[in-house]
């Protein structure tokens, strides 16, 4: 009887000498900084907008108004003046013309099939103001947050008709 109960005591002592050390196996140290873990989210995206650039106004007659081609020649010289301005002053890389104005160019095409969808010509007639700026999408490191690398970039366009009141927004993007 002695010897199975000193046989129980001993079993039971190196139960618990091992618990310890098993249990403490599993868990990181709590007030370690230095320990690298995987984070699955270390990058997330930062959507930044440069100042509005313009505005630049422009007049279209009543007469104007009623002729696609005539119309969409106002747009497209208020349109191009804003953007050269706004990409060569925020974009500090050379971007050539031909990316201007194909980005232009895509603006006053959809800018112009949007007014001219609705049937009423006059209602396109009056006192027009475009401003841009320049949309930028950063991908950030979470480690390091001054680590950022350009993703892509747009030209964000508004553009307010004064009599209307109302202001249309068209993106573009800069390739």
């Amino acid at each position: 009887m002695k010897k199975k109960l000193l046989t129980l005591l001993l079993a039971l002592a190196m139960m618990v000498s091992v618990v310890p050390g098993a249990s403490a196996a599993g868990t990181l140290p709590q007030d370690d900084i230095s320990t690298i873990r995987r984070n699955p989210n270390r990058y997330y995206n930062v959507t930044e907008y440069s100042d509005y650039y313009g505005p630049v106004d422009f007049v279209v007659e009543p007469d104007d108004a009623a002729s696609n081609l005539k119309f969409k020649n106002a747009i497209a010289g208020a349109m191009k003046t804003v953007t050269k301005y706004a990409v060569k002053t925020y974009v500090p890389e050379v971007i050539s013309s031909t990316i201007i104005t194909a980005a232009a160019n895509e603006i006053i095409d959809a800018f112009t099939t949007f007014v001219y969808y609705e049937n009423y010509p006059y209602a396109r007639a009056g006192h027009y103001t475009v401003s841009a700026k320049i949309k930028t999408k950063y991908r950030v490191d979470s480690l390091d947050p001054s680590h950022k690398v350009k993703v892509d970039q747009w030209v964000v366009y508004d553009v307010y008709h004064q009599e209307s009141g109302s202001t249309s927004t068209h993106t573009s993007h800069l390739k």
